[in-house]
This record gives C-alpha cells, sequence and structure tokens, in this order.
C-alpha cells in the first residue's frame, strides 16, 4: 500500500514505484483520495472533487 502525497510529485512517485514492482508478485494499492469527513463540499479544490467522483463507491 502506497501513502504518498497526492500531488504531481507524489502521483508521479506512486506510478514510478508501481511499475517498478509490477515484475514482482505482489499487489500495490493506494490510500483513497477524495473528500474528508466533515468538510464542507464547497472548500473542496477541483483535483480532489474529480478523484472523489471517480473513486465513489455504491452503498
Amino acid at each position: 500500500m502506497l501513502a504518498i502525497s497526492t500531488d504531481v510529485e507524489g502521483d508521479a512517485t506512486a506510478a514510478y514505484l508501481a511499475e517498478r514492482l509490477s515484475k514482482f508478485d505482489v499487489n500495490v494499492s493506494r490510500l483513497a483520495l477524495g473528500l474528508p469527513a466533515d468538510s464542507g463540499i464547497g472548500y473542496s479544490d477541483p483535483l480532489t472533487l474529480k478523484r472523489a467522483i471517480n473513486g465513489r463507491q455504491a452503498f
């Protein structure tokens, strides 16, 4: 599980590590991204909102 920052550098690092680890028999995952609990949607930036929408789960 990769717990890396969600900025551009973190995204690049996560992609690099996932690619490097792909030759091994391991599952690579990343912490969920999205809106924090107890915050209003109006305080969200566009990238966080997009990631929250793309990562939504059925209930």
